[in-house]
């Protein structure tokens, strides 16, 4: 599923979803924060620090899995995005 926002909402959405992932205490809501980061793809670049971060120490296994594959897919978009570029 791909997911269309003008440049400016995708950076705000980008911002909220990142707070969500770092701060909430609902485990549900952290996993569907990071799997939102993921509908969004390589335009979520600004999250790859914070998803490291969670796919390593968050308390919960299932955030954990839904942040290592969301950064494979976002590193992925942007190594698209750079062969594109050449």
């Amino acid at each position: 599923m791909i997911c269309w926002f003008g440049e400016v909402e995708a950076v705000e959405v980008v911002a909220a979803l990142i707070e969500a992932l770092e701060k909430d205490v609902d485990k549900g809501v952290r996993q569907e924060a990071a799997e939102g980061l993921g509908r969004i793809g390589a335009r979520a670049k600004n999250a790859v620090e914070v998803l490291q971060t969670k796919a390593k120490q968050d308390p919960d296994r299932r955030v954990q899995r839904e942040a290592e594959e969301v950064l494979a897919s976002i590193r992925r978009g942007l190594a698209a995005l750079e062969q594109k570029k050449q």
